[in-house]
């Protein structure tokens, strides 16, 4: 692992390179995978002077959002209700679930403050926010994507957080420059507070790998090239016929999504290749330049050859880890958040030891992976005794509790330098993930940010799958997806 990295201070923070179902919580018996069944009659906080009610509402886009809350005696004034926005329904088993869950209750108690909770699609949760903030109906918190700090500050849509921020002191400020950097300050402005981030990895089964005759152990030495990645590929192939020999099924070397957002995970290969998405934070869209008409015409070599199923570019990002721990793929191109849901949903019963990662190889670039993940803001315009309310949540969540979110499972890469060789972190049952991520973060990762960078995303996605299927020439797709972009912005 490399040395600590440098300590990032106030206004430094960020420039260093990186539904219809309404669930209303009461009188529901909710089941975690760390914790015993647990019958909630009534689910609030106590103290020794106080019974604070708990108000957790779950809606998607065009249903009404439903408050039910039970009265409460208390000698402290009312409690503050805050909305909070996000994608995850925490009501449900599983690792991210019980470390949101306790976020939410723990903030609730501590603070004697009640949420009401909403929830919405993931890629629809940064545009929502634009629009309402622009309506006056945005939530007082909403989870956003890291990559959307500039769109964000852009628009100003959020609070500047370093009003809080700037006032904390220095122990809780030791965010490392690849967590904290411009991928969250905007024109000077602290546009969100960083949450659960990820790196990109290629998971490997170590299972199919040793019955295939290959080293199980290659994490240790892992392909240093492209080249030797997908030499490794095609040994996959040809020593297993397409039959994974555990499960008698189909086997593919590779995979990585493509039906949704596939420029998370191409953006790897056109670094490796010496290209990038765009010119500067502001700039205009390059992905057509030599390096990643290179890139996308090598993948479409590995589909046509096999190496990856050819429905992928019909796979989501959950379609892959699926098809990864149920055995029809050797290998996958995914990120480390996905890891508790690939091991949650194997089929037959897969362990994270019998699973290895290692990064995409450094090319041209000095860098190969991909931060994603996500960040909490607080919107424009909501009242001062919310605001405040408001902040208390997100440091909550970012700063104070963080460690026990990363307990839980909630997050796989530590956000604080304190947290990254914590001594809790040698008992976590992802140590040895953890362990690595962190490694790739701190050598290999960056954070893709632009103005824009949503339509830099569709446009590049689309050309990426029309070249995919042979409907454009790989140079052609990405010509005119860019083209249409500079035009539009510049």
């Amino acid at each position: 692992m490399s040395s600590e990295p440098k300590k990032v201070g106030r206004r430094k923070f960020i420039y260093a390179g990186l539904g219809a179902a309404i669930i209303v919580l009461g009188g529901a018996t909710l089941y975690f995978a760390t914790k015993p069944a647990e019958t909630i009659t009534s689910v609030s906080t106590s103290t020794a002077t106080t019974t604070v009610p708990t108000t957790i509402t779950t809606t998607v886009q065009t249903t009404s959002v439903v408050t039910t809350t039970t009265s409460a005696t208390s000698t402290t004034p009312p409690p503050v209700k805050i909305r909070v926005r996000g994608w995850l329904d925490w009501t449900k088993p599983g690792d991210r679930q019980t470390a949101w869950k306790y976020i939410m209750e723990s903030y609730q108690s501590k603070y004697n403050n009640t949420i009401s909770y909403e929830i919405m699609q993931w890629n629809t949760l940064d545009a929502k926010l634009l629009t309402d903030v622009q309506a006056g109906t945005a939530p007082d918190v909403s989870l956003v994507t890291m990559l959307s700090s500039a769109m964000h500050g852009m628009a100003e849509s959020t609070y500047d957080l370093f009003e809080f921020y700037d006032k904390l002191p220095a122990e809780q400020r030791d965010f490392p420059d690849y967590v904290i950097g411009k991928a969250r300050v905007f024109k000077n402005r602290l546009v969100q507070m960083p949450v659960d981030n990820h790196c990109v990895v290629i998971y490997y089964r170590r299972d199919v790998f040793s019955k295939l005759g290959l080293d199980p152990n290659i994490d240790e030495h892992p392909p240093d090239t492209l080249e030797k990645l997908i030499d490794l590929w095609y040994q996959i192939k040809d020593k297993s016929n397409g039959i994974n020999p555990i499960t008698g099924k189909e086997l593919y070397p590779f995979g990585q999504p493509l039906a949704s957002q596939p420029t998370q995970y191409f953006t790897s290969w056109i670094w490796y290749y010496g290209g990038d998405l765009y010119e500067n934070e502001k700039g205009k869209a390059t992905y057509n330049s030599q390096a990643g008409v290179k890139a996308l015409e090598k993948y479409i070599q590995l589909r046509d050859d096999k190496i990856v199923p050819p429905d992928h570019v019909q796979a989501t990002g959950t379609d892959a880890y699926n098809q990864f721990g149920d055995g029809r793929l050797a290998t996958v191109y995914t990120n480390s958040g996905h890891l508790p849901f690939i091991v949650e949903r194997a089929t037959p019963n897969l362990t994270d030891k019998e699973i290895g990662c290692f990064p995409f190889p450094k090319g041209a670039k000095p860098y190969s992976t991909p931060l994603l993940g996500w960040d909490v803001a607080m919107p424009k315009n909501i009242s001062a005794t919310t605001k405040l309310a408001a902040w208390n949540f997100i440091k909550h969540w970012s700063i104070d509790e963080q460690e026990k979110f990363i307990s839980y499972g909630g997050n796989l890469l530590p956000l604080r330098t304190s947290l990254i060789d914590a001594p809790f972190l040698k008992f976590h049952k992802f140590s040895y993930f953890i362990k690595k991520f962190v490694d790739v973060a701190l050598k290999l990762g960056r954070i893709p940010t632009h103005e824009h960078i949503w339509d830099l995303f569709d446009g590049l996605d689309k050309a990426i799958q029309s070249a995919v299927l042979h409907q454009k020439a790989p140079g052609d797709a990405l010509d005119q997806a860019a083209n249409i972009f500079n035009a539009k912005y510049y």
